[in-house]
């Protein structure tokens, strides 16, 4: 698969490392493995940014040990999985050992993960500083959520301002940009007290009212989001009515709320086009401030 990008940029080969298959619906319009979506959003993001070189994508089966070689990627993407981090699945510790070689040992590649691939993210990276990834207390985080971002992110992410709310709308007391985000989780990232204990210039990336980290930001290295940007309604309605069932022990009233709550408004395309612009290294790393021409 091949995305255009600024023709002025070399080509640049963007690995999406697979943890899960798709549910049966979304396998019909996506194939079987988490990276056709992030293909087709990843493309969409591209035309939408109106970017024209070309960008290679190309999915990898980590479950099966697939992996790319280090040397001749310029990001990669951890997908979502049923799976935990602290998980003793044989594929687990070779996924954690391969992002702490990469972030080591090849300072040029740029790493980015969704859901289970932010928390084992953070586990690998940040474990020995203190964080950690369990099970949430209070349960899972369905659907469509408001995710208070970080006002220091508006330095890095162009555009972010604009989502701060106005002193008019319901959320209009908050000097943090507020985004719609997607999500679907029951683990969640737990950072040291204080947060200052994180190494570098590390930061948290927001939070909901169920959930304190949403992400976590190494400018110019690593980007990971708990929420689902690559979801639609479709995607996460699916995903929710296929693995949450009655017979796996979830009543359908709870069920039928958490899918109802997929529907909406959301900002989903905004930050598909922030991860693009990350992984390319088209976002400003210092914080000065350097917006998409």
């Amino acid at each position: 698969m091949q995305l255009p990008v600024a023709s002025t940029s070399p080509t640049r080969h963007i690995a999406i490392l697979d943890c899960e298959r798709n549910v049966p619906a979304v396998e019909e319009a996506y194939g079987p493995y988490f990276s056709g979506i992030f293909i087709s959003v990843l493309q969409g993001a591209a035309e939408r940014l109106h970017l024209s070189s070309t960008v290679r994508v190309s999915g990898y089966d980590v479950i099966a040990g697939q992996y790319p070689d280090p040397s001749i990627i310029d990001a990669f993407i951890v997908t979502g999985s049923m799976a935990g981090a602290y998980d003793t699945y044989p594929w687990i510790q070779p996924l954690a050992d391969f992002i702490k070689l990469v972030y080591k040992e090849y300072p040029h590649v740029r790493i980015s993960g969704v859901c289970f691939g932010h928390q084992i993210i953070c586990q690998a990276l940040c474990g020995e500083h203190g964080v950690i990834v369990e099970k949430h207390p209070g349960g899972f985080e369905f659907g469509l959520q408001t995710v208070n971002m970080d006002p220091n992110l508006t330095a890095y992410f162009p555009g972010l301002e604009r989502y701060i709310p106005s002193a008019t709308e319901p959320n209009g007391t908050s000097e943090a940009p507020q985004l719609r985000l997607q999500l679907g989780h029951g683990d969640h990232v737990v950072l040291p007290k204080p947060p200052q204990n994180l190494p570098g210039g590390w930061m948290a990336l927001g939070y909901t009212k169920h959930c304190h980290v949403q992400g976590l930001f190494e400018p110019g290295r690593v980007l990971t989001s708990q929420p689902h940007w690559e979801f639609d309604s479709f995607i996460m309605s699916e995903s929710i009515s296929y693995l949450f069932t009655p017979e796996r022990g979830f009543p359908q009233e709870e069920v039928d709320s958490w899918i109802e709550g997929t529907k909406g408004k959301h900002d989903s395309l905004m930050m598909q086009e922030w991860i693009l612009q990350f992984l390319l290294g088209l976002l400003p790393d210092s914080g000065e401030g350097r917006p998409i021409k």
